[in-house]
Formats: structure tokens, sequence, C-alpha cells
């Protein structure tokens, strides 16, 4: 080998070589020195190989000093990586699942966006950014956009959404949503509640609405509807207007009939209902009539409509006067050749 020059002024100087002439050294002694011109480095050879002095050869460790990982790290089960100077962050895997756990203080995942995707089909599950959180989407139009299929809100108490219009998170100002049933098993009930849990009202499973705290099936409000009918007087020679509303709320339907038609003989039945009233003994419901023209010939009684059970029909009685509570059908022998009335009544069905 090249021998080693020492100069008081400028040191010691070993022998220097390039990688090439340094592997072409024939035995050299375990611990020989040499300065590699191509790295630019001092090499040492450990008596197999050779190596650069302060930066270990062995490619499966990182340097104390630090350095630039090239390859992979590989774990065990339930092998720990450590942060933070009380070891409070670590990360593992237990054979079935991948673990995040902090000890102290909150766990933060800070970046413009944050992805949670499916590992089968790389699908965006819950993506964050400054404009929102998206379920199911990639692009959230609010601070929370749902998009797919249903979505499902657990909880062991009867409450899953509480709704906040105050902006302070302290504030008591909610109102929760939320389903209630007698067990895990019973499809439930949607309950809406104020803060303190006040029930105010529930839609039923097998339909309608309570209030207040009422359950009972019987007083739920199960049915709304407005609409028009055509009604129609069966002895009518020919009708000139048939104009007909209702209200239905519940099983209580309000009707207003506006009719005018012409009658030469017959009795004055209107009939078109929209629903049939109820089927009771003694429910013969009764409104109010007010004839514009053509109602005559009757006396001084008053007329009333009425509706017999199971009827969708409005029967009109005269009454034969005002002394008594006699009644008769009203009819073509009551009218003149054109009559135009009125009818407001009120039925169950």
């Amino acid at each position: 080998m090249a021998t080693v020059k020492l100069d008081p002024a400028k040191g010691v100087q070993i022998p220097n070589m390039t990688t090439t002439e340094r592997d072409a050294v024939s035995s050299p002694e375990t611990g020989a020195l040499v300065w590699n011109t191509t790295t630019s480095a001092v090499n040492q050879y450990n008596g197999s190989a050779w190596g650069t002095v302060g930066i270990s050869e062995d490619t499966t460790k990182l340097p104390l000093a630090g350095g630039t990982m090239t390859g992979h790290i590989y774990h065990g089960d339930n092998i720990l990586n450590y942060w933070g100077a009380g070891n409070d962050f670590h990360i593992y895997h237990d054979g079935s699942h991948t673990r995040f756990k902090n000890d102290t203080g909150n766990l933060t995942l800070q970046s413009d966006t944050i992805n949670l995707t499916n590992r089968a089909d790389n699908s965006s599950h819950i993506l964050c950014n400054s404009t929102g959180v998206g379920i199911g989407t990639a692009s959230p139009s609010w601070k929370l956009s749902v998009k797919g299929g249903r979505s499902i809100f657990t909880d062991t108490t009867s409450y899953a959404i509480g709704v906040r219009k105050n902006s302070t998170e302290s504030s008591n100002y909610n109102f929760w949503i939320g389903a209630s049933a007698t067990n895990d098993t019973t499809v439930p009930d949607l309950v809406f509640s104020n803060n303190d849990g006040t029930e105010k009202a529930r839609i039923l499973t097998g339909g309608g609405i309570t209030f207040n705290g009422d359950t009972a099936a019987a007083n739920a409000l199960d049915d709304y509807e407005e609409g028009t009918f055509t009604p129609t007087v069966a002895a009518a020679d020919n009708h000139t207007q048939q104009l007909g509303i209702y209200t239905k709320v519940g099983n209580l339907v309000s009707v207003f009939i506006k009719m005018q038609c012409a009658m030469s003989s017959g009795t004055c039945f209107v009939s078109g209902l929209p629903f049939t009233c109820q089927n009771t003994n003694n429910h013969y419901p009764t409104g109010s009539f007010f004839g514009v023209v053509g109602v005559e010939n009757f006396g001084d009684g008053s007329i009333a409509p009425q509706i017999a059970p199971n009827g969708t029909v409005v029967q009109l009685y005269k009454q034969t006067n005002s002394s008594n509570n006699n009644y008769e059908s009203f009819g073509a022998s009551h009218v003149g050749s054109t009559v135009n009335f009125s009818i407001s009544i009120v039925y169950s069905t």
C-alpha cells in the first residue's frame, strides 16, 4: 500500500485512493485507513469490507444524526411507535386493527384537505376541506354535506340530533330530534323535544302526529287534506253552478257547497261529498243553509241540511212552520224555476 506522510505543518496524510484503487488492494489489514478521493471521505477496512468512517454501512439502520429513509419499516403486531417526551402518542397494529392513541391533549390532523377513503374502491367516505365536511361526497357544499344512501344516527337515549339556533355552544336554546321505542327490536317513533327533554310532537310509527307527550294512537292527527269536489242535485233539470270546497283534519270534514240549478220536480238531495259520513247510530250531522233566490213557497219554517250515517249525500229538510219541530223533505214544491243556495256542514268520517 502507499506510505503515510507526516508533515508537522500540514498534518498526517494517509494513502489517497479512488474507490476502484481501494477495492483493488489485496488482503488489506484490518483497521487500514485510506482517503477515498472518489467520495472525499475516510474509509476503513473492518476485516471483511471497506466502510466510511463515521457513517454506518448497515442499511437496515438510520444513523443517530439522522438521514434519509429509502426503505420500509416493518413492525409486528402490538409493536408500538412512541412520540412525545412522555410517550403520549403511539401507533400500533393489534393483529386486527390499526390504532392511533393519544394519552394527553388533542389529536389534530391538519391539512388543506383531509380525506378518509375506502380501501376497496378508493371512494371518499369522509372529506374535510375549507368549505366543510362531506360524507359520501368529495365536494361538500355546506358545513356538513351528506350524499348517498340512508344516514343513521344512533343514541342509547331518545335523542340523536340536536339543533341550536344560538351561536353560543353553551347556550340552552336547543331542539332535539330523536327516536323512541320500548326496546331495540321495535320500530321507533320520531320525537321532537325541547332542550330539557320535554316532548313537543311525535310522529307515530303506525301513522299520525301526537303533541305534548301524548303517545296514544287514538289521539293522533293522522290526516290533513284540502280540496274541491263537484256537488250535484239529482233531481235538477240542469246546473248553472256547482261549487264544493272541503277541509279534512283527522276524521273531521268541513264542507262548503254553492249550488244554482233548475228544479221542476223531486226533492233536493245534494250528492258528491268527498268522504263518507261516519257509520254510527244517531250520528246525523247538521249544518247551515242560506237561500239566495228561488227559495219560496215554504211558509215561515227554516231549512236544515243533514247527512245520514254512512252517507255521501246532504238531505235538505224544511220545517213545516216555526212553531213546531216537524220537518219535511225540501224540494221542487218549495222553490221557483231556479234555486240558488249555499250549505255549510261539518261531519265525521
